[in-house]
């Protein structure tokens, strides 16, 4: 009897604790819906206040264009023309955002007909756009304030009117009886911008014909600016032109050497500069004119003017070697009586290409047997890395790894345990260059 109460009870607690859960489900439900009718009401509200504000907007737009109209460019401040002009863009912008919304809204309803409203709409917002009288006059006014004012205003004015595109040319022309070379880059830019002018290393002419860039003018006979300067975009159009000379320049970065010969009349002689290398991985190799590829050898010591002159630069054979390791086994603790594999990574710091390169490894130790103790590598361009087997050169180093292409040796067993070994490392080129580095391993 007790047992079947007892079941009773259970099944009693059983059922009232479900009707309880399912009241619980039915409140949350509830609250549920309440609070997304809430957010459809907040949601809702939104909207409404976004359209009114956007339907408010363009009445007050136009207002305001109106104002802007009846000013006198002439006479108006510019802070005042400005504080309009701020306020009817900013009030246009309104009224955009919420065409370019009802126009995404009707594409995905595929509503054409929202769509070309609200795209008439928006289009219609260009005619508050500044025009170009407008332009013209506050450009004007801007132009007789101070320096600082004056470039404050012209950014804004580049920021707020399509009209207003200052041009910075750069004109190459240059003309004589016998040659004439016609060219003009035209630059613009915000107003104040820093603006690099070419210099005469950038330029691509034929120097025997034109000479050398000596600078830039606001006139065509008189230098303003120096090649390579750096100025500041103009406010108004400006045409900058580039003025020749006759002359032979030598010019080298590694020794900073300059010299300059103005006013050379062809077939006139130069002297040649004469310069030395700074460490001994470097060797001069002499002075090229990239235009007319006129080369002078590193023994030549005069120079006969072609033309209007040319530009000369130093050329360098220089090579660094960057690493020398044997591969597998540490440096310090080589085995004997096996076969050891050694490679290497090289750079070219010099301005000229490396070619027909061949590596040799010698060594005095009696010890050292050499497998192969010479090979054949890639050309090396100016400026890149290589290792000993690499399929072509890179920028940046890569690691030395892979048996192909290596130096291989045998250490004799009868040396002495932790012994050094002396080994040195010479690479030339195809004109009998060459460069050599230093390295010993150890037997561990």
């Amino acid at each position: 009897m007790i047992a079947i109460w007892s079941n009773c009870v259970f099944l009693t607690d059983l059922v009232v604790l479900h009707l309880f859960e399912d009241y619980l489900s039915l409140e949350l439900l509830k609250k549920e819906i309440a609070m997304k009718k809430s957010k459809v009401t907040i949601l809702s509200f939104i909207l409404f206040v976004f359209v009114l504000a956007t339907v408010v907007s363009a009445p007050v737009a136009e207002q305001t264009y109106n104002k802007i109209q009846a000013l006198d460019f002439s006479k108006t401040k510019i802070e005042t023309i400005v504080e309009q002009y701020d306020k009817l863009y900013e009030q246009v912008n309104k009224v955009a955002e919420g065409a370019l919304n009802e126009m995404s809204k009707a594409r995905q309803n595929r509503d054409r007909e929202a769509y070309q409203e609200a795209y008439n709409r928006y289009n219609s917002l260009a005619k508050y756009l500044m025009s170009e009288d407008e332009t013209n006059q506050l450009l004007e006014r801007i132009l007789q304030e101070d320096e600082q004012t004056r470039l404050t205003w012209a950014q804004w004015l580049y920021d707020h009117s399509r009209y207003y595109r200052p041009t910075l040319s750069i004109d190459f022309s240059v003309k004589d009886k016998s040659y004439s070379y016609a060219y003009t880059q035209k630059i613009q830019q915000r107003p104040g911008k820093e603006i690099n002018l070419p210099s005469a290393s950038q330029l691509q002419v034929d120097r025997n014909r034109v000479g050398v860039l000596a600078g830039w003018g606001i006139t065509d006979d008189k230098i303003t600016f120096a090649g390579g300067e750096k100025i500041t975009m103009p406010l108004t159009n400006q045409t900058l032109y580039a003025i020749w000379k006759s002359s032979v320049q030598f010019t080298d970065k590694a020794t900073a050497t300059n010299v300059v010969y103005e006013d050379v009349n062809e077939d006139e002689t130069v002297k040649v500069p004469q310069i030395e290398a700074n460490n001994d991985q470097a060797y001069f190799f002499g002075w090229y004119d990239r235009f007319s590829r006129t080369l002078l050898g590193r023994d030549t010591d005069e120079y006969t003017v072609v033309g209007k002159g040319a530009s000369f630069e130093g050329l360098w054979k220089e090579l660094s070697f960057e690493a020398i390791n044997t591969l597998y086994w540490g440096f310090d603790r080589l085995p004997t009586n096996n076969q050891i594999s050694v490679g290497f990574s090289l750079y070219n710091k010099g301005n000229v290409n490396l070619t027909n390169l061949k590596a040799t490894l010698s060594s005095d130790s009696e010890y050292v047997s050499f497998i192969r103790d010479s090979i054949n590598l890639r050309d090396l361009p100016s400026s890149m890395y290589i290792t000993n087997n690499s399929r072509f050169a890179t920028k940046n180093q890569s690691p030395i790894n892979q048996e192909t292409n290596t130096f291989r040796f045998v250490i004799d067993d009868k040396i002495a345990p932790k012994s050094t070994l002396p080994f040195t490392l010479t690479v030339e080129d195809g004109e009998g260059f060459s460069w050599t580095s230093q390295v010993s391993f150890s037997v561990r």
